[in-house]
C-alpha cells in the first residue's frame, strides 16, 4: 500500500478524472495531472463491474502498487496519478503487467 502521504485525497479526484490527460493500455488506464508538491501522488481504481468481489478487487489493486512501486524512481514527479484497471488482472503474468506500465509511462515523459 502507498503510504498516507502518497495518495491521493478523494477530493481531488474527481478534479483529476476531468481535468488529466488519459494513457491507456489493455489492462487499465493512467490519468495524469500536474501537481504543485514536489512528489507523486497516486490512486488504484477498480469497478464492481471489473471485479465481482472484494477479494479480487483488493488483489488486483495490490498487484497494481506493486507494479508502480517498481518504476516509482522513474516516474515523473510533480503529478498526480490514477490508474484504472479495466479488466481482472488475476489472469495476466504479473511480467505483461511490468511491461504495460512500462509502454504507459513512457508516453507520459
Amino acid at each position: 500500500m502507498f503510504s498516507q502521504s502518497s495518495r491521493i485525497q478523494k477530493g481531488d479526484i474527481v478534479r483529476i478524472m476531468k481535468e488529466g490527460v488519459s494513457y491507456h493500455s489493455p489492462s487499465f488506464s493512467l490519468k495524469v495531472l500536474k501537481n504543485s508538491s514536489n512528489k507523486p501522488l497516486f490512486a488504484v481504481v477498480i469497478s464492481k463491474k471489473v471485479a465481482k468481489t472484494a477479494v479480487s478487487r483488493n488483489k488486483n489493486k495490490r498487484r497494481v502498487r506493486e507494479v508502480v512501486k517498481k518504476y516509482s524512481q522513474q516516474i515523473p514527479q510533480n503529478n498526480f496519478y490514477i490508474v484504472t484497471i479495466k479488466k481482472d488482472l488475476n489472469k495476466n503474468v504479473f511480467q505483461d503487467l511490468l511491461s504495460e506500465m512500462k509502454d504507459v509511462l513512457a508516453k507520459v515523459r
